[in-house]
């Protein structure tokens, strides 16, 4: 089996963006890289010696062929920025109508200059999961396992779990796998202690990135979770 060409490297972000011979792309490719640092939340890394990734999620075709990539990317080639995005989701057409200046291909969009374009409506495409996200006003509390103190945690995840109970949000979708423990098992804990009607499934941000792309339900390993995010099914090809 052939090895994936784009691979993360070891390469500094940084001295990449420096080494772009432009002044206004080099400073596009920053606000890229902030644009891109705020919609997932991960940290900027060189895929291959030109694609900036962020996060990364497992692929694996009908053919066999499988890697990884990055979940969201960009890279300065030529005279454009080059970002990557879902081939196919419901608004896509939509959202590149109202994008401004830009050349797309299946998965890229083409841009000279980002002066020439509506950053939001990036964003909108870089977050373009099928999900709609709840800002609920607790949205920066994460689980506080950190605190030596054991009633820190428990009173963050209790007032967290209390205003994604008010939005009725239908998932509690994480990132850090000690905050994914935290508010799947340790949920029951959390309800149990303060008599609160808490059962809010939480999962992965990339097994619903996986599920975004067509993975089977089945195939997530959902079972495994102590409150099943059934609402799921109702999206399933």
């Amino acid at each position: 089996m052939s090895t994936p060409k784009t691979r993360p490297t070891a390469v500094s972000v940084e001295s990449h963006i420096a080494a772009i011979a432009k002044e206004e792309q080099r400073e596009d490719a920053q606000r890229l890289v902030d644009l891109m640092r705020k919609v997932t939340r991960q940290e900027p890394h060189m895929w291959g010696p030109t694609i900036v990734g962020f996060g990364s999620y497992h692929y694996k075709y009908a053919s066999g062929h499988e890697g990884d990539a990055p979940v969201a990317g960009f890279a300065a080639r030529g005279r454009e920025l080059v970002v990557y995005i879902e081939a196919d989701f419901a608004g896509r057409d939509d959202l590149l109508a109202k994008l401004g200046e830009h050349r797309t291909g299946k998965v890229c969009v083409y841009i000279k200059r980002l002066a020439n374009v509506d950053l939001k409506i990036l964003e909108k495409l870089v977050e373009a999961l099928g999900a709609t996200p709840v800002r609920h006003r607790n949205w920066y509390l994460c689980c506080g396992k950190a605190s030596q103190d054991d009633h820190v945690p428990a009173r963050m995840m209790k007032d967290l779990l209390e205003t994604v109970h008010e939005e009725k949000a239908d998932l509690l979708c994480l990132i850090c796998p000690t905050c994914f423990g935290q508010f799947d098992h340790g949920q029951a804990k959390i309800a149990e202690r303060y008599e609160k009607p808490f059962a809010t499934p939480a999962v992965y941000y990339f097994q619903l990135l996986a599920f975004a792309q067509g993975t089977a339900y089945d195939q997530l390993g959902f079972e495994r979770h102590r409150f099943k995010p059934e609402v799921l099914r109702r999206f399933e090809a």
